[in-house]
């Protein structure tokens, strides 16, 4: 059976792509992977010291975009350990490429809004047209109905 080094759940916590905070009962800091850090310190200038904190620094907002154009999902649930200690996980999930379609289909759906009120103002101006063309062939075969009863 190998052995676990004294920091090898801190090294393979830090090697993830999400962000990754472990928070005690008291709301304190118990462990916080490279990735939330950099995220937190980019989101408020400061490092992360407590869940109180950091909700604060969320303002509800279960997402966050930061300056170099990424998007994070924040989500939060109760770990209870086999000894009955609790702690609150917060993970950053990169979301980026998910946001940055939701907002191409929001331009889409924009776009389409405007397609389909034009197309609504173009139909109205069809009937207009059709019922103009109707009245003056009227008036045409009429124009020719008299014509020929006065020849």
């Amino acid at each position: 059976m190998s052995r676990f080094r004294k920091n090898s759940v801190k090294e393979a916590l830090d090697n993830l792509p999400s962000g990754v905070c472990f928070f005690d009962k008291n709301g304190f800091v118990t462990l916080c992977n490279h990735q939330m850090q950099r995220i937190v310190f980019e989101m408020t200038g400061k490092d992360l010291q407590s869940l109180l904190e950091l909700e604060h620094d969320l303002s509800g907002n279960e997402v966050v975009l930061l300056k170099d154009g990424s998007a994070w999902r924040f989500s939060r649930e109760k770990i209870t350990t086999d000894d009955g200690t609790v702690y609150t996980q917060v993970t950053a999930s990169d979301i980026t490429e998910l946001y940055l379609r939701s907002k191409d289909l929001e331009e889409d759906n924009r776009k389409l809004k405007e397609y389909a009120e034009r197309m609504r103002r173009l139909s109205a101006n069809i009937i207009t047209l059709i019922r103009e063309e109707e009245i003056l062939n009227m008036k045409m075969r009429v124009h020719d109905d008299i014509g020929r009863s006065v020849i």
